[in-house]
Protein backbone atom coordinates (compact mmCIF):
# COMPACT_ATOMS: atom_id res chain seq x y z
CA UNK A 1 0.00 0.00 0.00
CA UNK A 2 1.28 3.58 -0.76
CA UNK A 3 0.39 6.24 1.40
CA UNK A 4 1.49 10.19 0.97
CA UNK A 5 2.03 13.00 3.33
CA UNK A 6 2.70 16.74 3.43
CA UNK A 7 4.45 18.36 6.37
CA UNK A 8 3.25 21.98 7.08
CA UNK A 9 1.98 24.05 10.32
CA UNK A 10 -1.58 25.38 10.76
CA UNK A 11 -0.53 28.81 8.73
CA UNK A 12 -0.30 26.35 5.75
CA UNK A 13 -3.05 24.40 5.96
CA UNK A 14 -5.17 25.89 3.59
CA UNK A 15 -2.54 24.76 1.08
CA UNK A 16 -2.47 21.58 2.45
CA UNK A 17 -6.17 21.07 2.59
CA UNK A 18 -6.24 21.84 -1.34
CA UNK A 19 -3.76 19.07 -1.60
CA UNK A 20 -5.06 16.64 0.24
CA UNK A 21 -8.47 17.14 -1.54
CA UNK A 22 -6.93 16.80 -4.84
CA UNK A 23 -5.16 13.99 -4.00
CA UNK A 24 -8.43 12.22 -3.31
CA UNK A 25 -10.36 12.96 -6.27
CA UNK A 26 -7.55 11.88 -7.92
CA UNK A 27 -6.76 8.80 -6.39
CA UNK A 28 -9.95 7.65 -4.48
CA UNK A 29 -9.40 5.41 -1.38
CA UNK A 30 -5.92 6.20 -0.94
CA UNK A 31 -4.43 7.35 2.50
CA UNK A 32 -3.14 11.27 2.92
CA UNK A 33 -1.51 12.44 6.27
CA UNK A 34 -0.82 15.91 6.83
CA UNK A 35 2.16 16.05 9.23
CA UNK A 36 1.34 19.40 11.75
CA UNK A 37 4.85 21.15 12.80
CA UNK A 38 3.32 22.51 15.15
CA UNK A 39 0.41 22.41 17.90
CA UNK A 40 -3.03 21.90 17.11
CA UNK A 41 -5.04 25.14 17.48
CA UNK A 42 -8.29 25.79 18.67
CA UNK A 43 -8.65 27.99 16.35
CA UNK A 44 -8.89 25.22 13.73
CA UNK A 45 -11.47 22.31 13.28
CA UNK A 46 -9.40 19.54 11.97
CA UNK A 47 -12.86 17.29 11.19
CA UNK A 48 -12.79 19.36 8.21
CA UNK A 49 -10.03 17.35 6.55
CA UNK A 50 -11.96 14.54 5.32
CA UNK A 51 -10.22 11.41 5.09
CA UNK A 52 -6.90 13.16 5.74
CA UNK A 53 -5.28 12.04 9.27
CA UNK A 54 -3.82 15.38 10.51
CA UNK A 55 -0.88 14.06 12.97
CA UNK A 56 1.07 16.66 15.40
CA UNK A 57 4.98 16.33 15.08
CA UNK A 58 5.18 16.27 19.11
CA UNK A 59 3.12 12.92 18.83
CA UNK A 60 5.87 10.82 16.73
CA UNK A 61 8.36 11.63 19.32
CA UNK A 62 11.03 12.35 17.79
CA UNK A 63 14.10 12.03 20.00
CA UNK A 64 16.02 15.27 20.89
CA UNK A 65 13.16 17.22 18.85
CA UNK A 66 13.77 20.04 21.39
CA UNK A 67 16.94 20.30 20.05
CA UNK A 68 15.47 20.61 16.70
CA UNK A 69 13.01 23.00 17.35
CA UNK A 70 15.11 25.69 19.45
CA UNK A 71 17.67 25.95 16.67
CA UNK A 72 16.06 25.54 13.46
CA UNK A 73 13.46 28.21 11.74
CA UNK A 74 10.29 27.35 10.51
CA UNK A 75 11.13 25.93 6.68
CA UNK A 76 14.31 24.70 8.33
CA UNK A 77 12.52 23.16 10.57
CA UNK A 78 9.40 21.78 8.47
CA UNK A 79 12.35 20.12 5.86
CA UNK A 80 14.40 18.39 8.68
CA UNK A 81 11.80 16.27 10.23
CA UNK A 82 10.77 14.60 6.79
CA UNK A 83 12.93 11.20 7.02
CA UNK A 84 11.44 11.02 10.60
CA UNK A 85 8.15 11.23 9.24
CA UNK A 86 8.70 8.96 6.15
CA UNK A 87 10.32 6.33 9.11
CA UNK A 88 7.12 6.48 11.44
CA UNK A 89 4.56 6.21 8.70
CA UNK A 90 6.54 2.88 7.60
CA UNK A 91 6.88 1.65 11.20
CA UNK A 92 3.11 2.10 12.71
CA UNK A 93 1.78 0.10 9.80
CA UNK A 94 3.62 -2.76 8.25
CA UNK A 95 1.32 -3.10 5.01
CA UNK A 96 2.89 0.56 3.79
CA UNK A 97 5.27 -0.33 0.93
CA UNK A 98 5.92 2.87 0.04
CA UNK A 99 5.88 6.49 1.34
CA UNK A 100 5.23 9.83 -0.54
CA UNK A 101 6.17 13.04 0.39
CA UNK A 102 4.74 15.81 -1.55
CA UNK A 103 4.96 19.46 -0.29
CA UNK A 104 1.78 21.33 0.46
CA UNK A 105 2.21 23.79 -2.61
CA UNK A 106 1.37 20.97 -4.97
CA UNK A 107 -1.74 20.38 -6.62
CA UNK A 108 -2.83 16.98 -8.59
CA UNK A 109 -4.02 16.54 -11.52
CA UNK A 110 -4.00 12.83 -12.30
CA UNK A 111 -4.02 9.11 -10.87
CA UNK A 112 -0.46 8.46 -8.78
CA UNK A 113 -0.50 4.87 -10.53
CA UNK A 114 2.27 7.16 -12.74
CA UNK A 115 4.11 7.53 -9.37
CA UNK A 116 3.76 3.95 -8.66
CA UNK A 117 5.33 2.48 -11.94
CA UNK A 118 8.01 5.06 -11.91
CA UNK A 119 9.20 4.13 -8.56
CA UNK A 120 8.66 0.44 -9.01
CA UNK A 121 10.75 -1.56 -6.90
CA UNK A 122 13.59 1.05 -6.93
CA UNK A 123 14.74 2.49 -3.02
CA UNK A 124 13.67 5.77 -3.84
CA UNK A 125 12.56 8.01 -6.46
CA UNK A 126 13.47 11.97 -6.91
CA UNK A 127 12.67 14.35 -9.79
CA UNK A 128 15.87 17.13 -10.60
CA UNK A 129 14.97 20.24 -10.83
CA UNK A 130 15.61 20.86 -14.26
CA UNK A 131 17.05 18.55 -17.10
CA UNK A 132 18.51 20.83 -20.15
CA UNK A 133 20.10 23.56 -19.99
CA UNK A 134 18.68 27.28 -19.49
CA UNK A 135 19.94 29.83 -21.72
CA UNK A 136 22.73 31.90 -20.71
CA UNK A 137 20.05 35.19 -20.55
CA UNK A 138 19.46 37.81 -17.44
CA UNK A 139 16.09 36.49 -16.40
CA UNK A 140 15.57 35.43 -12.89
CA UNK A 141 16.53 31.91 -12.06
CA UNK A 142 19.68 31.51 -13.59
CA UNK A 143 20.97 27.64 -14.28
CA UNK A 144 23.35 28.12 -11.42
CA UNK A 145 20.47 28.62 -9.34
CA UNK A 146 20.40 25.30 -8.56
CA UNK A 147 24.08 24.80 -7.41
CA UNK A 148 22.90 26.00 -4.11
CA UNK A 149 19.70 24.77 -3.56
CA UNK A 150 20.32 21.16 -4.76
CA UNK A 151 19.98 19.46 -8.07
CA UNK A 152 17.00 17.70 -7.28
CA UNK A 153 13.81 19.26 -5.87
CA UNK A 154 12.78 17.85 -2.57
CA UNK A 155 8.79 18.80 -3.05
CA UNK A 156 8.47 15.13 -3.99
CA UNK A 157 10.29 11.92 -3.30
CA UNK A 158 9.23 8.40 -3.30
CA UNK A 159 10.58 5.37 -0.79
CA UNK A 160 9.93 2.31 -0.70
CA UNK A 161 10.21 0.16 1.82
CA UNK A 162 13.69 -1.94 1.60
CA UNK A 163 16.69 -2.48 3.87
CA UNK A 164 18.79 -0.01 1.59
CA UNK A 165 15.66 2.48 2.07
CA UNK A 166 16.54 1.96 5.98
CA UNK A 167 19.88 3.30 5.74
CA UNK A 168 19.19 6.09 3.59
CA UNK A 169 16.44 7.23 6.00
CA UNK A 170 19.18 7.06 8.36
CA UNK A 171 21.87 8.89 7.22
CA UNK A 172 19.85 11.32 6.08
CA UNK A 173 18.22 12.11 9.76
CA UNK A 174 21.72 12.40 11.18
CA UNK A 175 22.66 15.11 8.42
CA UNK A 176 19.24 16.98 9.12
CA UNK A 177 20.17 16.81 13.15
CA UNK A 178 22.83 18.83 12.47
CA UNK A 179 22.73 20.46 9.16
CA UNK A 180 19.42 21.18 7.75
CA UNK A 181 20.34 25.33 7.84
CA UNK A 182 19.91 27.60 4.95
CA UNK A 183 23.49 28.91 5.16
CA UNK A 184 24.94 28.95 1.15
CA UNK A 185 28.12 29.94 2.84
CA UNK A 186 27.91 26.86 4.63
CA UNK A 187 27.01 24.51 1.42
CA UNK A 188 24.11 24.05 3.22
CA UNK A 189 20.13 24.41 2.18
CA UNK A 190 17.38 22.28 4.06
CA UNK A 191 16.75 18.81 3.54
CA UNK A 192 17.48 19.32 -0.13
CA UNK A 193 21.26 19.44 -0.75
CA UNK A 194 21.90 16.49 0.57
CA UNK A 195 20.22 14.12 -1.77
CA UNK A 196 22.81 15.76 -4.50
CA UNK A 197 24.52 12.36 -2.82
CA UNK A 198 21.66 9.75 -2.91
CA UNK A 199 22.27 8.46 -6.01
CA UNK A 200 26.38 8.05 -4.93
CA UNK A 201 25.85 6.78 -1.54
CA UNK A 202 23.11 4.61 -1.45
CA UNK A 203 21.86 1.64 -4.34
CA UNK A 204 19.02 1.85 -6.74
CA UNK A 205 17.84 5.22 -6.58
CA UNK A 206 15.93 6.01 -9.38
CA UNK A 207 15.66 9.78 -10.95
CA UNK A 208 12.21 10.31 -12.69
CA UNK A 209 12.48 12.47 -15.95
CA UNK A 210 8.46 11.36 -16.33
CA UNK A 211 7.69 15.06 -17.06
CA UNK A 212 4.00 14.99 -15.59
CA UNK A 213 5.89 14.37 -12.18
CA UNK A 214 6.38 17.76 -10.19
CA UNK A 215 6.18 20.24 -12.97
CA UNK A 216 7.03 23.96 -11.30
CA UNK A 217 8.22 27.07 -12.99
CA UNK A 218 11.74 25.78 -12.88
CA UNK A 219 11.04 23.47 -15.53
CA UNK A 220 7.69 24.39 -17.35
CA UNK A 221 9.42 25.97 -19.93
CA UNK A 222 9.66 22.67 -21.70
CA UNK A 223 6.92 21.61 -20.68
CA UNK A 224 3.23 21.58 -22.71
CA UNK A 225 0.07 21.37 -21.08
CA UNK A 226 -2.98 19.58 -23.45
CA UNK A 227 -6.11 17.92 -22.59
CA UNK A 228 -8.66 18.46 -20.71
CA UNK A 229 -10.45 15.73 -17.92
CA UNK A 230 -6.68 14.06 -18.63
CA UNK A 231 -4.13 16.62 -18.76
CA UNK A 232 -0.96 15.39 -20.94
CA UNK A 233 2.33 16.95 -21.02
CA UNK A 234 4.18 17.38 -24.17
CA UNK A 235 1.61 15.03 -25.55
CA UNK A 236 3.34 12.22 -23.84
CA UNK A 237 3.01 12.08 -20.35
CA UNK A 238 -0.37 12.00 -18.51
CA UNK A 239 0.35 15.21 -15.96
CA UNK A 240 0.48 13.50 -12.17
CA UNK A 241 0.94 16.76 -10.57
CA UNK A 242 2.24 20.20 -10.27
CA UNK A 243 4.30 22.44 -8.24
CA UNK A 244 2.75 25.70 -7.09
CA UNK A 245 5.80 26.98 -5.70
CA UNK A 246 6.05 30.84 -4.27
CA UNK A 247 2.19 31.90 -5.26
CA UNK A 248 0.08 34.31 -4.31
CA UNK A 249 -3.52 32.87 -4.75
CA UNK A 250 -4.03 36.84 -5.02
CA UNK A 251 -2.35 37.45 -8.08
CA UNK A 252 -2.54 33.98 -10.30
CA UNK A 253 -1.84 35.87 -13.45
CA UNK A 254 1.61 35.68 -11.92
CA UNK A 255 3.46 31.84 -11.67
CA UNK A 256 5.96 32.98 -8.87
CA UNK A 257 7.17 35.90 -7.07
CA UNK A 258 10.78 34.43 -7.59
CA UNK A 259 11.17 34.03 -11.19
CA UNK A 260 10.64 35.59 -14.50
CA UNK A 261 11.34 33.34 -17.01
CA UNK A 262 7.92 32.87 -17.61
CA UNK A 263 4.71 35.06 -18.41
CA UNK A 264 1.77 32.81 -18.33
CA UNK A 265 -0.28 35.81 -20.78
CA UNK A 266 1.99 33.93 -23.26
CA UNK A 267 1.21 30.23 -21.35
CA UNK A 268 -2.83 29.80 -22.09
CA UNK A 269 -2.15 26.26 -21.13
CA UNK A 270 -1.36 27.14 -17.94
CA UNK A 271 -3.84 30.13 -16.98
CA UNK A 272 -6.81 27.66 -16.01
CA UNK A 273 -4.68 25.54 -13.98
CA UNK A 274 -3.56 28.44 -11.72
CA UNK A 275 -6.60 30.33 -11.73
CA UNK A 276 -8.24 27.00 -10.56
CA UNK A 277 -5.48 26.43 -7.80
CA UNK A 278 -5.91 30.20 -6.87
CA UNK A 279 -9.83 29.50 -6.17
CA UNK A 280 -9.57 26.43 -3.77
CA UNK A 281 -6.95 27.59 -1.62
CA UNK A 282 -8.84 30.90 -0.64
CA UNK A 283 -11.54 28.70 -0.65
CA UNK A 284 -9.68 26.67 1.96
CA UNK A 285 -9.82 29.98 4.19
CA UNK A 286 -6.36 30.75 3.07
CA UNK A 287 -6.70 34.47 4.93
CA UNK A 288 -7.77 32.57 8.35
CA UNK A 289 -5.42 29.85 8.52
CA UNK A 290 -2.24 32.42 7.50
CA UNK A 291 -2.79 34.49 10.90
CA UNK A 292 -2.45 31.45 13.06
CA UNK A 293 1.40 31.52 14.41
CA UNK A 294 3.09 28.62 14.65
CA UNK A 295 4.32 27.87 18.14
CA UNK A 296 7.51 26.74 17.13
CA UNK A 297 8.56 30.04 15.41
CA UNK A 298 7.99 32.00 18.92
CA UNK A 299 10.53 28.69 20.63
CA UNK A 300 13.11 29.69 17.61
CA UNK A 301 12.89 33.34 18.49
CA UNK A 302 13.65 32.85 21.98
CA UNK A 303 16.03 30.12 21.88
CA UNK A 304 18.04 33.30 19.76
CA UNK A 305 17.44 35.95 21.83
CA UNK A 306 18.30 34.17 25.13
CA UNK A 307 21.27 32.76 22.85
CA UNK A 308 22.23 35.94 21.72
CA UNK A 309 22.01 37.71 25.13
CA UNK A 310 24.23 34.89 26.89
CA UNK A 311 26.90 35.19 23.92
CA UNK A 312 26.55 39.17 24.07
CA UNK A 313 26.95 39.06 28.14
CA UNK A 314 29.51 37.05 28.49
CA UNK A 315 31.84 39.06 26.18
CA UNK A 316 30.94 42.13 27.58
CA UNK A 317 31.77 40.74 30.94
CA UNK A 318 35.06 39.74 29.87
CA UNK A 319 35.99 43.14 28.92
CA UNK A 320 34.06 45.09 31.65
CA UNK A 321 36.67 42.76 33.93
CA UNK A 322 39.67 43.46 31.66
CA UNK A 323 38.96 47.61 31.93
CA UNK A 324 37.99 47.54 36.03
CA UNK A 325 41.36 45.98 35.92
CA UNK A 326 43.37 48.59 33.72
CA UNK A 327 41.87 51.77 34.19
CA UNK A 328 39.44 53.95 37.05
CA UNK A 329 36.28 52.74 38.28
CA UNK A 330 35.04 55.81 36.40
CA UNK A 331 35.18 54.41 33.28
CA UNK A 332 34.19 51.11 34.95
CA UNK A 333 30.87 52.33 35.71
CA UNK A 334 30.15 53.48 31.81
CA UNK A 335 31.04 50.10 30.85
CA UNK A 336 28.28 48.95 33.27
CA UNK A 337 25.77 51.31 31.82
CA UNK A 338 26.99 49.99 28.18
CA UNK A 339 26.30 46.39 29.35
CA UNK A 340 22.97 47.19 30.50
CA UNK A 341 22.41 48.88 27.10
CA UNK A 342 23.04 45.63 25.52
CA UNK A 343 21.49 43.50 27.77
CA UNK A 344 18.31 45.39 27.50
CA UNK A 345 18.33 45.72 23.78
CA UNK A 346 18.51 41.49 23.32
CA UNK A 347 16.00 41.60 26.17
CA UNK A 348 13.88 43.30 24.01
CA UNK A 349 14.24 40.79 21.03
Amino acid sequence: MRIAFTICSNNYLALAKTLADSYHEHNPGAEFVICLVDKKSDQVDYAQFKDTEVIAIEDIRIPDFGDLADKYNIVELNTAVKPFFIEYLFKRDASVSAVVYLDPDIYVLGSFSEVDRELGSHTLMVTPHISQPYPLDDKVLPERTFLNYGIYNLGFIAVNRCAEADKFLSWWQERLRRFCYIDFADACFTDQIWINYAPLFFKDVKVSFHQGINAAYWNLEDRKITGDSQKMVNGLYPFVFIHISGFDPYRPEQISVVQTRIDIKQRRDLVPIYAEYARKVLANNYEGFKKIPCVYVARHREFKRRTAKQQIGSSLKNKMLYWAYKITPGVVFKTYKAINRELKYYNDL
